[in-house]
């Protein structure tokens, strides 16, 4: 089974976070895809807003660095991290289930 350099990516993001929000989905999409995503209740990871442990490990884990100082959001190249909940992964899994069906 052949695994994706970016699903190993947002399978370790997933592993950090959920050390304190567990059950949360993470998601890795164009910056012009936030605005859409945050409809639904997902929200771009922010550095500022993580404890130090997982600060760290995401640090380890990402290939660029920043300063701690550094208030923007978690970032993989040029993908902006997203994480949501269980209501927001469902919300959108409905929308694009209405949406596959309208255009039936």
């Amino acid at each position: 089974m052949s695994t994706s350099p970016i699903a190993i990516v947002v399978e370790q993001i997933e592993r950090i976070i959920r050390q304190t929000r567990p059950g949360v989905s993470v998601h890795l999409v164009r910056p012009k895809r936030v605005a859409e995503l945050r409809a639904f209740g997902f929200a771009p990871l922010v550095w500022s807003d993580l404890p130090e442990e997982q600060f760290r490990a995401l640090l380890a884990l990402l290939p660029f660095r920043v300063r701690k100082a550094d208030l923007t959001n978690v970032r993989y190249n040029d993908l902006v991290v997203l994480v949501g909940d269980e209501a927001a992964v469902n919300a959108r899994q409905q929308f694009k289930e209405r949406e596959r069906v309208g255009q039936a």
